[in-house]
């Protein structure tokens, strides 16, 4: 039996995850006792799948960011780092927006196998995010839910 060998090389680490989960059949295996299933095969499986992923963000600027992402996406739009978007937000700069992405991206790719925000320009220092139009309406839906919840616990 003959040896194969795969290399994966990317700009970031978001993106060599991207190309492996690319090639990982969509099965869900066990790594490290997080289930990864590579992509749900139902739209009801991957709406829970997203439900899961914002259950676990609690930061009100990182529940605004993936709101007005997910209002851009359901529009086809992206969001860009701007001088406004930074004010809006009452941040320091555009770090503070890797601060809110990289953990959703994380909980996704364990939970959804790949990430919810993707970088929308082939440059990733552009930063330009975006959340597809599919998922956009599944993030809309679980972040209402989510308000509603807590709106009748208090």
């Amino acid at each position: 039996m003959g040896t194969i060998s795969l290399t994966f090389t990317g700009s970031s680490m978001e993106e060599v995850a991207r190309l492996v989960a690319a090639w990982t059949p969509p099965v869900a295996r066990r790594s490290g006792g997080i289930s990864t299933a590579a992509t749900s095969t139902t739209p009801a499986d991957k709406a829970a799948g997203i439900g899961r992923v914002l259950s676990g963000v609690n930061g009100p600027k990182s529940l605004r960011l993936l709101r007005l992402l997910a209002e851009a996406g359901i529009e086809g739009e992206v969001v860009t780092l701007s001088a406004s978007l930074v004010s809006n937000f009452g941040v320091s700069g555009g770090t503070a927006f890797a601060g809110m992405i990289g953990p959703v991206n994380r909980r996704a790719m364990a939970i959804l196998g790949r990430p919810l925000i993707d970088n929308a320009a082939s440059d990733p220092n552009a930063r330009a995010w975006r959340i597809a139009p599919d998922d956009a309406g599944a993030v809309l839906d679980a972040l209402s839910s989510s308000a509603r919840r807590k709106a009748a616990e208090a």
